[in-house]
């Protein structure tokens, strides 16, 4: 563990957290036992883990040429799609950071008439939830996404689920969180989500698509 301290600069580059972790650790050993002092490691490991989970981001994904989907952050090539957005939640979901899957989901993507919608020109009728990044999820995290499916449902706005992983479509299906929503197509990309986008413009349907 000694020889471990050489690695703090390292890690006060790569992740401060974990530079935390070890510090705490480091510390407790020396002045409890080694024991105490690694459970006590342990504990404020897990405490961080709830951190990181009240930290998380969501990001938003533009679109480049030959219809490549990239994250929208200091790309001057990628541009947003008209009166869509693509979001894509980058931590499991559950409990500990349903909320903030909400928060962020509302600001990133303003509901018609809300407060941070400007106008009719940049109005929303296509919401996408890539939920690729979810490698779990809960009974809250599910409820989370069904409540964002129905709120912006509910504002005539179709809502489409994408990518989701095996363990979130069972919570979603047990649950029965989707019951009350259009599953009509199941999709297996956001690509076939975006295809899906003029059907449901002309047909002015609100759709939830699982995939």
């Amino acid at each position: 563990m000694y020889l471990q301290v050489f690695d703090l600069r390292t890690l006060w580059h790569v992740d401060k957290l974990e530079m935390l972790v070890w510090i705490v650790t480091f510390a407790s050993v020396l002045i409890i036992d080694v024991a105490p002092g690694l459970l006590i490691g342990v504990v404020f490991n897990l405490f961080l883990l709830i951190v990181r989970a009240q930290l998380a981001a969501m990001a938003l994904l533009g679109q480049l040429e030959l219809a490549a989907l990239r994250v929208n952050e200091n790309l001057d090539t990628s541009r947003e799609l008209p009166s869509t957005k693509i979001l894509r939640f980058e931590h499991s979901l559950f409990y500990a950071n349903a909320w903030r899957f909400k928060k962020l989901v509302r600001e990133m993507a303003p509901l018609p008439g809300s407060k941070g919608c400007s106008g009719d020109s940049s109005r929303l009728h296509h919401l996408i939830l890539d939920c690729s990044c979810i490698s779990y999820a809960d009974t809250a995290g599910a409820k989370a996404i069904a409540k964002i499916v129905k709120e912006y449902q509910a504002a005539q706005v179709s809502v489409h689920v994408c990518h989701c992983r095996e363990s979130l479509l069972g919570v979603l299906q047990r649950g029965q969180f989707l019951q009350d929503v259009d599953k009509r197509v199941l999709q297996a990309s956001i690509e076939t989500a975006l295809e899906d986008i003029p059907l449901s413009k002309q047909t002015g349907q609100n759709e939830a698509t699982i995939c």
